[in-house]
């Protein structure tokens, strides 16, 4: 699932950022002060790894401007992106700041020695860290600097999430509640057409049924907000029999295309999960790292205001 199709879909929304309602703008808070620390007035060439819509790389020129200087700054993505255009902002209120798509951290575009600071949040982990780091190396100049936040498996962003999935995923993989849906759908059809709709008894029968799996599926929640994506689902698929004046053919889509949406959810809250930084992976970056002769010089859980835990802040200079 992390492919650049899903993502470009992804960034042709009007976000800037990934989380959706909590940062509506922008990031704020304790991610403007780390930023604020690491990006240094002698950083002249600036690079945003995985940067979506930009996020990092505004927040990157706002800080440059409030430096009162000049540096150059380009977002790459692996994705095809275009945050000018979607978040319409004027390239003129911009000139040093560019985007680049369709382009992976594991082969960078940038000639050997040109570049002062890597810096991304919530990106870098997605890539392959035995291929992005020699990339980055090759690209950095002596005294160059990587500067990182990326999503640890000990954030409540992520337990969040997979608290969030299991609901989506009994519901798919378990109960394969899609077939229920299409089969209510098949009744309603075959009653409609006998003109049983008003006196059927297989059509409430079957809908209890469907409700208590929805129970049974609810029942893994400890609290709505692990159910919002299930239930999320469940109206897109109710949307197909809201209408009495769809057909079979009709609902059925709906009911296909929300089951679709539910497996993307899946598959995109997985590849949350194997991203994020764990025991092993974090040594696996720390030892590529150090073989490649930087000095790490922070390595921590990143914690945002007073929501807890959110990520794990890395930087590293060679010095």
């Amino acid at each position: 699932m992390n492919d650049s199709k899903h993502w470009s879909e992804s960034w042709q929304t009007k976000k800037t950022t990934s989380f959706g309602d909590l940062f509506p703008k922008n990031y704020d808070g304790t991610f403007l002060k780390f930023w604020q620390n690491e990006i240094t007035k002698d950083l002249s060439n600036i690079v945003d790894l995985a940067c979506g819509n930009g996020a990092l790389s505004w927040i990157t020129h706002d800080i440059i401007s409030e430096q009162n200087r000049s540096a150059t700054i380009t977002g790459v993505d692996f994705a095809e992106i275009d945050p000018f255009a979607i978040l319409e902002k004027d390239k003129a209120d911009y000139p040093h700041l560019t985007f680049i798509g369709n382009t992976p951290i594991e082969n960078l575009p940038f000639k050997d020695n040109s570049v002062d600071c890597f810096v991304s949040q919530y990106g870098f982990e997605y890539a392959d860290l035995s291929k992005s780091i020699p990339s980055i190396t090759r690209c950095l100049r002596d005294k160059g600097k990587m500067a990182f936040i990326m999503h640890d498996i000990e954030s409540g962003v992520i337990s969040g999430a997979m608290r969030g999935l299991l609901p989506c995923k009994i519901a798919h993989d378990k109960f394969q509640l899609h077939d229920h849906f299409i089969q209510l759908s098949e009744i309603i059809e075959s009653e409609k057409n006998q003109n049983r709709l008003q006196n059927s008894k297989l059509i409430p029968e079957k809908s209890k049924s469907i409700e208590l799996i929805i129970q049974k599926i609810g029942s893994v929640c400890k609290n709505p907000s692990e159910s919002e994506s299930f239930f999320a689902y469940l109206t897109d698929i109710n949307n197909a029999f809201n209408n009495p004046s769809l057909g079979k053919d009709d609902r059925n889509k709906i009911i296909i295309d929300a089951k679709d949406r539910n497996l993307e959810y899946i598959d995109r809250i997985e590849d949350l999960r194997a991203a994020a930084i764990d025991t092993e992976r974090l040594t696996q970056l720390r030892d590529l790292v150090e073989a490649e002769g930087f000095t790490i010089t922070k390595d921590e859980l990143f914690h945002y205001d007073d929501h807890g835990v959110f990520g794990r802040a890395f930087v590293a200079e060679r010095k």
